[in-house]
């Protein structure tokens, strides 16, 4: 009979395979958590600050190699989208704005507060909370 160490075979169907372990990426899963973050803030402009370390993360993920794991490649697509949805409400606010300003939209929310009091009575409330005289403020704004 021979022994088990003189057997070139592994008889033993219990033995587990060799595996081949591989160190982990933590850039994959920064990009990964980056890239999700940049989507969430993507409404109020932090689409470009985490959508971009979201995209350089996957980027840099890579190594040397050619390829990108799946982590990295979901990290860099939502990087991109958030980036580009931050433009997208960039671009819809400042059009708003500029048509709001431009149709006199400003002028006649201005001209209602002074016909009903409200900005009066914001404006003394302003003045209070920061310690100024109203008479003096309304004046340089309304001479």
């Amino acid at each position: 009979m021979m022994d088990q160490y003189q057997n070139p075979y592994n008889s033993n169907p219990y033995t587990p395979p060799n595996y081949i372990y591989t160190k982990p990426n933590h850039m994959e899963t920064a990009a990964l958590v980056l890239g999700i973050v940049s989507l969430v803030t993507a409404c109020c402009g932090g689409g470009f600050i985490f959508g971009g370390m979201a995209i350089l993360f996957a980027l840099l993920s890579r190594g040397g190699k050619m390829t990108m794991s799946s982590k990295s490649k979901i990290g860099f697509i939502l990087g991109l989208v958030s980036v580009i949805a931050t433009i997208v409400v960039l671009i819809y606010i400042g059009i708003s704005l500029y048509t709001w300003f431009t149709n006199g939209g400003f002028e006649q929310l201005m001209q209602e507060m002074i016909a009903d009091g409200t900005l009066e009575q914001t404006l003394r409330e302003v003045c209070e909370i920061y310690g100024l005289d109203f008479e003096t403020v309304y004046g340089e704004l309304f001479p």
